[in-house]
């Protein structure tokens, strides 16, 4: 259990290990909501986005749960080739 106190602007600092256990890092976006008895905060997850490069992109592959670009596929690609060199 992570203790806070809310600061009179409404702030309430999340404790670096809980970011790092559900990967939100600066400038990411969360999702706030509640209901009768939490507040649920959640990391907001485009729809569009490449899992390999994090970019917004109209023209996604699905592979598995993942949306890959062109470019992720790319990435990957290349190190694949990487590692077998």
């Amino acid at each position: 259990m992570h203790l806070r106190k809310v600061t009179k602007e409404g702030r309430v600092n999340i404790p670096v290990e809980l970011l790092e256990m559900f990967r939100i890092k600066e400038n990411d976006f969360v999702e706030v909501t509640a209901n009768r008895s939490s507040i649920v905060i959640r990391k907001h997850k485009e729809s569009r986005v490449c899992s390999i490069t994090g970019k917004v992109s109209r023209n996604l592959y699905k592979i598995g749960e993942a949306y890959i670009s062109k470019e992720g596929l790319e990435l990957i690609q290349k190190k694949t080739n990487e590692l077998q060199n």
